[in-house]
């Protein structure tokens, strides 16, 4: 059921994005509330931690965004390499990449937190 009501989601975001010329946003619930948290995010950790959850989110819509292109890249020589990565491949290594990086660094600033934390309870 989950999966059905996704697939309905992704096609009412495109049937509107074709049907109307206006520049209008489609989004889901999640969307929304993801977007909503990142205005209301002040301090370095909530940031971190909606820029994370973001990226959690594109991950599994990132096969949606690259089906009408089938890009590759890094084609070596004759006979070196294979054709590439595809745009998709690519792309989900940098999301990837880009999720363990902000993790480590929520974990910094937490660590860094409680640090100051033990600090004041010793005082």
């Amino acid at each position: 059921e989950n999966a059905f009501n996704k697939q309905v989601m992704q096609n009412l975001q495109n049937d509107f994005r074709g049907a109307v010329d206006l520049e209008i946003k489609v989004i889901d619930r999640t969307a929304l509330i993801l977007d909503i948290f990142a205005q209301h995010a002040k301090t370095r950790e909530g940031k971190l931690q909606v820029d994370l959850a973001l990226h959690e989110y594109r991950k599994p819509r990132l096969t949606k965004m690259w089906t009408h292109l089938e890009r590759q890249s890094g084609a070596g020589g004759v006979g070196l390499r294979g054709p590439g990565e595809s745009q998709l491949e690519i792309d989900k290594r940098l999301l990837r990449d880009r999720i363990i990086v902000l993790k480590r660094k929520i974990d910094e600033v937490q660590k860094q937190r409680n640090l100051h934390r033990k600090g004041r309870e010793n005082l």
